[in-house]
């Protein structure tokens, strides 16, 4: 009976952990933003469905004044679990949606829209990483799916991509 009892408060509390890991995960994605200078940052929703390896990403904003925002309207993402066990990270869809965004080049600096890519890879962190030798494991993906994507390009020069 104790056996029961105690199998039965796990499943409860990893159902828990389960359902509210979306929610911890959207909540500190937008703290994150605002930690790497992102004046505005919101995400509506982070939708997983566990069985079938999916992960829906509605509605990110990320906006800074003099910017390129970065604003992505719907990213989904499926996964094959069988090829985890091969050691492979394999995506099946990747779908991404109403994409507003853009990456410039600016002297040493490089943004992704709002971000500071120097800053995120720690370009300031002068200690060296240790050697790492190479990883077995291997990424794949099968399906790519874009829709409605407005990019900038600014380098040199600027560049202007429209997706439909």
């Amino acid at each position: 009976m104790r056996w029961m009892l105690g199998a039965g408060v796990t499943l409860a509390t990893l159902g828990m952990v389960l359902h509210t890991l979306p929610y911890l995960i959207r909540d500190q994605a937008v703290i994150w933003l605002r930690s790497q200078g992102v004046e505005q940052a919101s995400l509506r929703a982070i939708d997983v469905n566990w069985w079938r390896g999916e992960i829906l990403l509605r509605e990110l904003k990320a906006h800074r004044q003099g910017h390129t925002p970065l604003d992505i309207g719907r990213l989904k993402v499926r996964f094959d679990y069988q090829a985890l066990a091969d050691r492979q990270l394999r995506i099946r869809v990747l779908q991404l949606e109403d994409v507003v965004s853009g990456y410039r080049l600016q002297g040493d600096q490089q943004w992704l829209g709002p971000l500071d890519l120097n800053r995120i890879a720690g370009a300031g962190n002068t200690e060296e990483a240790p050697a790492q030798s190479a990883s077995s494991w291997t990424l794949g993906l099968d399906a790519l799916a874009l829709e409605n994507i407005d990019w900038t390009l600014q380098l040199q020069n600027s560049q202007h991509i429209e997706l439909d």
